[in-house]
């Protein structure tokens, strides 16, 4: 779209001090609906010139800046002193790789591997050293599967848990599951182990899960990891995220399976698509790959999708499905952000696990955060002219760096989806 003043725009005494933002997305000419991608301030506005009246708000939303602010140059800034907005370590901990599934489109060899002594003790130095300068202290346990190494997950909560408090700083965890191996006790451990959420995949109903995600013994899984989630939903305070991956094959499963959780009164969970790619001709290629979304069938099926959730109640999940404001672009350019594998080798993409050529370095000795950063979205001319950019900062820069550029889902739908929103709640209202 490019409605660039065509229902906002300054009076002549104004423009000699202030000037639009190039940031600023208008929505809907018919409503004034304008949205700006830096602050994710939305707005309604008539048809008329802006007045000294208005500058306050206009200002404190972002819509209009002074005549030389840069804002390029202030994100820019804003990224080159990144390590300031970090105010925690955010370590993904693979304690093995090995797992009971064999996923059709899995990118791991999962080794049965599992993390020895000596690289427990130095990652739990490497918690202690950046809780003592004052950083919270995030955790996502990963894998492989997690839960096949449960005993170490509760051993290592432990001494970080006290390492957070000898240090007054916060403590949180996550985890990401295939789901299968919780226990009633492993479940209703999840709180004293401080994990307020847990990501666990279904690929849709019953038949199209066992065939996508089947397990190495030939059991099926799918009732069990309902089970399961509803388990963790009603026993504990831990959240459920439920991830759907797709692609053409099984994208109306993904809407059946939607529909089966609302027939079961599991609609408080979080839902959300996420998108396969073809990481590699080793595990998957020719007809596996045909089948693959581009960005912008996949952002179309996005929206679709979330119109599915709202109509299937699913309001709670909704509500995460926008754009936000972002510093830098993901762990790869992320202060204080890292993977560790079951051998101590450190990453800075969660898909590269395990692939030592990706490693920038081992936990029992040194890395180096940059090792594998040679892309900088602020040089791509097509990134920073784009008024997304302040929500996307270049989209995957593993991809960038292979010269696989694709932009972000948020450049195809943003607009449907603010708008969507914005009717939703006032349908809200006034049905209220």
């Amino acid at each position: 779209m490019n409605h660039i003043n065509c229902f906002l725009s300054l009076s002549e005494e104004l423009e000699t001090k202030y000037k639009l933002s190039e940031y600023n997305i208008y929505l809907d000419e018919k409503r004034g609906l304008v949205y700006n991608t830096v602050t994710q301030a939305v707005s309604e506005f008539e048809n008329r010139v802006l007045s000294e009246e208005d500058l306050c708000d206009l200002i404190e939303c972002g819509f209009i800046v002074t005549t030389e602010t840069d804002e390029k140059a202030i994100l820019r800034d804003e990224y080159n002193h990144r390590d300031e907005f970090s105010e925690e370590l955010h370590l993904i901990i693979a304690l093995t790789l090995d797992c009971q599934f064999r996923c059709v489109y899995c990118y791991e060899k999962h080794p049965c591997v599992y993390m020895n002594e000596a690289t427990k003790t130095a990652v739990i130095e490497m918690v202690h050293n950046y809780a003592k300068s004052g950083k919270n202290i995030s955790i996502v346990w990963y894998g492989g599967e997690p839960l096949l190494d449960y005993e170490s997950i509760k051993t290592l909560t432990y001494e970080f848990q006290k390492i957070c408090s000898n240090y007054g700083v916060k403590y949180n965890a996550s985890m990401i599951s295939n789901g299968y191996s919780f226990t009633d006790e492993s479940i209703m451990e999840l709180d004293n182990l401080s994990i307020s959420s847990v990501q666990i995949t279904v690929d849709g109903t019953k038949q199209v899960h066992e065939l996508r995600r089947p397990m190495i013994s030939g059991d099926e899984s799918f009732e069990r990891i309902i089970k399961n989630m509803i388990a963790i939903n009603h026993k504990t305070n831990a959240e459920v995220h439920l991830r759907i991956n797709v692609d053409k094959d099984n994208i109306q499963s993904a809407y059946e399976l939607v529909c089966y959780l609302t027939e079961i009164g599991l609609t408080d969970v979080d839902v959300n698509l996420g998108m396969m790619k073809a990481f590699g001709c080793d595990h998957m290629c020719g007809n596996e790959a045909k089948n693959l979304f581009s960005m912008r069938e996949f952002a179309d099926e996005f929206f679709r999708f979330k119109e599915h959730l709202i109509n299937n109640g699913f309001y709670h999940a909704v509500e995460k499905m926008m754009p936000e404001y972002k510093v830098n672009s993901c762990t790869m350019d992320a202060p204080n952000s890292y993977v560790i594998d079951p051998d101590g080798y450190v990453y800075k993409c969660i898909s590269k696990v395990g692939q030592r050529e990706y490693s920038i370095g081992n936990v029992r000795g040194e890395f180096n955060d940059k090792a594998h950063l040679t892309v900088d979205a602020f040089e791509v001319e097509t990134c920073t002219k784009c008024k997304y950019f302040p929500i996307c900062k270049g989209g995957c820069l593993m991809n960038n760096q292979r010269e696989q550029k694709e932009c972000n889902i948020w450049k195809f739908i943003t607009e449907e989806l603010l708008v969507s929103d914005i009717d939703f709640k006032l349908q809200e209202n006034m049905l209220q």
